[in-house]
């Protein structure tokens, strides 16, 4: 079985203080089940950072793109809650899990 291929949407302060962390730790107990595919963040500056900072192997700013490209098993959507909704709706029936 493959490594789950897996993306963030969102690179924010919550984001880098806690589910990059935890998600570099799971990469780096289970490489043979985690794969840190891509991080997605309208500013570019903190998506490579994100990226660099905790082995993401590929850097996106538009969240469609990331989503046609990337080929992601799974996707951690780390959003204000005032646009969790509509991204939430948005993703769903792509069938991707969230």
């Amino acid at each position: 079985m493959s490594p789950a291929r897996i993306g963030v949407l969102g690179a924010g302060n919550h984001s880098f203080q806690c589910h990059g962390p935890a998600l570099q730790a799971l990469a780096a107990a289970h490489p043979d089940r985690v794969d840190l595919i891509a991080v997605c963040d309208r500013d570019s500056e903190k998506a490579r950072r994100y990226a660099t900072q905790f082995g993401f192997s590929s850097v996106f700013t538009d969240l469609d793109r990331m989503v046609a490209e990337a080929r992601l098993d799974g996707l951690l959507a780390i959003t204000p809650v005032s646009v969790s909704e509509t991204i939430v709706a948005r993703l769903l029936p792509l069938g991707l899990p969230l």
